[in-house]
């Protein structure tokens, strides 16, 4: 198979056999190679063409990456979605990262999962079991942790919707540690932002990129302590509407935040998630990306 990614033309049974961990990766599974990373199918997929994503460096963290390296992984997200949603002929995926064993990773290897949807539920029965399974997945039987590494969340039965004060409050937090630890989150004032729709106070957002394309703020109803949305400023509902330089801005800001947050709430581990399009479960029409710390204290 030849796919042409990042201005190189390559083979991908010519090369030698790559590995998510200590797992061996099949020639024939490597659905494409970027400069930084590798995109693999066929390993233990919950449904067809899921597709899993690893940096070409074995690191358990993405911290542990450039940020070349950084976006390089999310630009090979970006192309194996494609391939994948096409071989399906639907135009939604669930993208998921478990950064760190602490927050379920089955391996000491970063790695980003792709799950194409179709409409309905011929595939799952509701919209989050996609998520459970992924919870439990491992690229073998062997490598699956038992029990598996889950978040524990509220029923949304129990979730609320927090006030005003409470989440400028909690945004208010962030914004002192971003001073101290980096300052380049904080822009000269705080913007306003629309959130497809819905209006988020100034006080409500804690970050922006530099350029202010992209901000970060708190979520109305969080999954979790510490649970927050990053989006780009402008409204497209997909991740694949952003120009590449607007991607590699929105994930910039992602990584970020995301250690601004695991460094407020001593985390060891974060989920990063994103439902892009309406089935994948996508409730507002503007790319989010959800970043959720993983306390110890919050690990089943």
């Amino acid at each position: 198979f030849l796919f042409e990614m990042g201005g190189a033309l390559t083979c991908v049974a010519s090369l030698a056999l790559p590995q998510l961990g200590d797992f061996r990766v099949r020639a024939t599974d490597v659905l494409l190679r970027h400069r930084h990373a590798l995109a693999f199918s066929n390993l233990n997929p919950i449904i067809e063409s899921h597709t899993v994503v690893a940096p070409r460096m074995c690191v358990e963290r993405t911290a542990a990456l450039s940020d070349e390296e950084y976006t390089g992984l999310w630009a090979a997200v970006r192309d194996a979605q494609a391939l994948a949603e096409a071989s399906r002929s639907v135009s939604a995926s669930n993208l998921l990262l478990k950064d760190g064993i602490a927050a379920g990773s089955p391996v000491p290897h970063a790695h980003v999962h792709i799950v194409p949807r179709v409409p309905g539920k011929m595939e799952f029965a509701w919209s989050d079991l996609v998520f459970e399974l992924l919870d439990e997945w491992a690229p073998s039987a062997k490598l699956a942790r038992a029990p598996p590494v889950k978040l524990e969340v509220p029923p949304d039965g129990e979730r609320r919707d927090r006030s005003e004060e409470e989440m400028a409050r909690e945004a208010a937090g962030y914004r002192v540690l971003a001073a101290e630890r980096d300052p380049s989150l904080i822009p000269a004032t705080w913007p306003a932002h629309t959130f497809f729709r819905f209006p988020i106070k100034p006080e409500q957002v804690f970050a922006s990129a530099a350029d202010g394309t992209v901000l970060a703020f708190v979520n109305l109803r969080p999954l979790a302590a510490g649970h927050v949305l990053v989006t780009p400023r402008r409204i497209v509902p997909r991740l694949c509407d952003l120009m590449r330089e607007e991607a590699d801005q929105l994930w910039v800001t992602v990584r970020r935040v995301q250690a601004l947050i695991e460094a407020f709430y001593g985390a060891r581990g974060c989920t990063i998630g994103v439902q892009d399009g309406r089935d994948a479960g996508q409730s507002v029409p503007h790319v989010h990306v959800h970043v959720i710390p993983v306390a110890l204290s919050k690990i089943v």
